[in-house]
């Protein structure tokens, strides 16, 4: 067993507590992409987003994630994406 400093714990309590206060704050963008292939791939995503964020901040965030969950890699063709709903 690995003995912490009390003032460790004290940080990470500290930590945790600021974590939870900006995800309270934070609301929810549903995001449309579409990538022009011969399939018409269509991709809908759920991400967390600040009231105050650009619309052009949140699709790129969605790319990034979509990304990310596809192991790497996109396939080819025109993207287009839209943001359905956002939940502030």
């Amino acid at each position: 067993m690995i003995n912490h400093p009390k003032s460790f714990i004290h940080l990470s309590h500290k930590i945790y507590y600021i974590y939870i206060q900006i995800t309270l704050k934070m609301g929810k963008a549903i995001v449309k992409l579409n990538i022009a292939t011969y399939a018409g791939e269509e991709y809908v995503l759920e991400l967390p987003c600040k009231k105050d964020d650009v619309d052009e901040i949140i699709i790129s965030r969605a790319w990034k994630k979509l990304k990310e969950d596809e192991g790497g890699s996109l396939p080819y063709g025109h993207r287009s994406a839209s943001i359905i709903k956002r939940i502030d």
